[in-house]
């Protein structure tokens, strides 16, 4: 299974968001959910995006002055 950039900023905003429930009952300690945050927030530091797209196909279709 592949994560997506997105998938991983989503786990990672409801880490942070569980992290600031004080009185959070859940399974796990904040310690540990803390060092899953922070894990992934490393992989998503190490990734590099490109985005590449066609050149824009202007079209002038009134009086530009040109």
């Amino acid at each position: 299974m592949k994560l997506t950039a997105h998938e991983l900023a989503v786990i990672t905003d409801t880490l942070t968001h569980s992290l600031a429930v004080s009185n959070w009952n859940g399974y796990y300690t904040a310690q540990s959910r803390e060092n899953v945050r922070n894990a992934i927030a490393g992989i998503m530091d190490s990734m590099s995006v490109e985005i590449i797209t066609d050149k824009p196909n202007f079209t002038i279709d009134a009086d530009a002055g040109i």
